[in-house]
């Protein structure tokens, strides 16, 4: 149809037949193999200072993959970005990382977030953890906050006014005396706007893989900037903007609430598997088309802070991801993994069975074999 037919006539939508027909792809329905889910932990208080936080029955719990804290992201992840750095905010009123530290500045601010099988799991995982919190007095008023006695979020700067103007009114004060002067009205005001809350149909999602074979973060994200939150995440997380990609499926509503970059979708990118160092692919042939031998090298001071229970999981979370990095054509028949703490005297293959049923093509195990550093070759 020409655009001079268009105009004046009923155009149907071509975006509705897979909506109405539930055939739309939001982030929610996207399944990647070895799939995790995340649960945030997130504050009861308005204002609070964190005094200590235990995870040790959140990172023991089955499913558990991993539990992070502020602690965990420091050096791995930059600070949630900043759109309008005026006045005190460009001095770092308001910077803050994706988990909060030493302190809580409002309800909901997120603490910690657990890494696990399923969303259940993690869910109940959550509310293991253990935050000592010192509630402070909160701020709940605009116009309170911004008294020299308010309860301050920021104690450095002294006062919870990030920004003001005041420009010259010298003009404006004649027009208002010569109104007086001349008999008119002066009409006085107070103007009160209400506070905007967007809520759409469908919730934030976030959902992250990173491919440590080349390196690329891919990102699905129910966003209204999928440009912008590329290049925040590129610069967050260390990466290049060529290895970073964003992609937006249908968003069912946004209205403005999805137009941030959320301290969520950094949190899901540090939580890519950090428990492993190094997968070495051993006597790739060819001719076979086979990969003989696969080398793991867990990471062992997350090995070491997770325990030697979660072992197995790891691995199989990595061989899965190893299954997506080789060709389909090639196979692999064995895989060892060094660890050196165990004793040479353990007998490994009762200890970190594999079945291969479990795992993904192009995958087939005949043995799983575990190794002390320096032994597998």
């Amino acid at each position: 149809m020409g655009v001079a037919a268009m105009l004046g006539s009923p155009i149907k939508r071509r975006e509705d037949p897979r909506l109405i027909t539930g055939q739309a792809t939001y982030v929610d329905d996207i399944k990647l193999h070895g799939l995790l889910h995340m649960a945030v932990l997130r504050s009861p208080y308005g204002h609070a200072r964190i005094n200590s936080i235990n995870t040790e029955a959140a990172r023991t719990h089955p499913g558990v993959m991993a539990v992070y804290t502020a602690e965990d992201l420091k050096g791995a992840v930059g600070n949630i970005a900043i759109a309008v750095p005026l006045g005190k905010i460009a001095e770092g009123m308001g910077n803050r990382g994706a988990l909060a530290e030493g302190k809580v500045r409002f309800y909901g601010d997120p603490v910690a977030v657990v890494i696990a099988d399923d969303r259940y799991t993690a869910r109940d995982a959550k509310d293991l953890i253990e935050v000592d919190y010192e509630p402070l007095p909160a701020a709940i008023d605009l116009e309170k906050a911004m008294q020299p006695d308010a309860p301050i979020l920021y104690e450095e700067f002294g006062t919870n006014v990030a920004f003001s103007m005041h420009p010259p009114t010298d003009e404006i004060d004649k027009v208002f005396e010569q109104t007086l002067a001349e008999g008119g009205v002066v009409v006085k005001q107070r103007m009160v706007n209400q506070r905007v809350a967007p809520v759409p149909m469908e919730t934030r999602g976030v959902l992250a893989e990173y491919r440590k074979s080349d390196k690329t973060l891919t990102v699905w994200s129910s966003s209204q900037i999928p440009h912008l939150l590329r290049n925040i995440l590129s610069a967050l997380v260390g990466l290049p903007q060529h290895q970073v990609r964003v992609i937006v499926p249908e968003v069912g509503g946004g209205f403005g609430c999805k137009l941030n970059v959320y301290p969520e979708e950094l949190e899901t990118h540090y939580s890519q598997s950090p428990f492993i160092k190094e997968i070495c692919i051993l006597g790739l042939t060819e001719a076979g088309g086979e990969i003989l031998h696969a080398i793991v090298v867990p990471d062992m001071d997350e090995f070491r802070r997770r325990g030697q229970t979660a072992m197995t999981e790891m691995i199989r979370f990595e061989i899965e991801n190893l299954s997506r990095q080789v060709p389909s054509f090639y196979r692999i028949h064995s895989i060892s993994i060094r660890n050196e703490l165990l004793p040479r005297t353990v007998t490994r293959r009762r200890r970190f069975a594999l079945s291969s049923r479990e795992l993904p093509m192009p995958i087939r195990l005949s043995r799983v074999s575990v190794f002390p550093c320096g032994k597998a070759t």
